[in-house]
């Protein structure tokens, strides 16, 4: 009984790391839970430096590394403002802080919600950023122009929906979400 035992137990192991290899290399590309989900609304989980926030939106598509998730709501409706022009230093967000040092405007974001950087207003000239700064995160711009702050104008408000492109290993969709209706997609 013994001989037959050692031999099924290595046959076990050369199966698990065989279907180990595959699987690994195969990276998950097709995976039919998520199939049954392309295109509708669902939860995903997203962790981000030790949290683990919850977002809502449509699975558009994924790969064997990324989810790709449109329209997900971010921040809820109770979080809102702008988008307003600040001035460097004069913004009335609790934990959001702007500053320029040394050639480059750095926006700090504690302030709980998901920021949207629209633009730059300066000396007559606007200049597009687009960048969403979530909640934790600094971002640093280095604009490739000097700035006088007294004539620099930013441009900032609370974002309520984004797509997002997050890695797999940093996301886990929870479940699809049921109950759509036109009001959704329209607000």
């Amino acid at each position: 009984a013994q001989p037959a035992a050692t031999v099924l137990t290595r046959d076990e192991e050369r199966v698990s790391t065989l279907s180990a290899e595959i699987i690994g290399h195969a990276g998950n590309a097709f995976d039919p839970l998520l199939e049954k989900h392309l295109f509708t609304r669902v939860i995903v989980d997203l962790t981000r430096q030790g949290k683990t926030y919850q977002y809502c939106g449509y699975l558009a598509d994924y790969t064997s590394e990324f989810l790709e998730i449109i329209d997900a709501q971010v921040n809820e409706e109770a979080i809102k403002f702008g988008p307003e022009p600040y001035r460097v230093g004069d913004i009335p967000v609790d934990g959001l802080e702007i500053r320029y040092d040394d050639n480059e405007l750095v926006v700090e974001n504690k302030s709980g919600a998901m920021i949207l950087l629209h633009e730059l207003r300066h000396d007559g000239e606007t200049l597009i950023i687009g960048a969403v700064i979530p909640d934790g995160f600094v971002a640093a711009l280095r604009p490739g122009i000097e700035l006088d702050t007294k004539q620099l104008d930013i441009v900032v408000s609370t974002a309520h929906r984004v797509d997002i492109l997050v890695p797999r290993s940093h996301a886990l969709v929870r479940h699809g979400v049921a109950g759509l209706d036109l009001a959704d997609i329209a607000s």
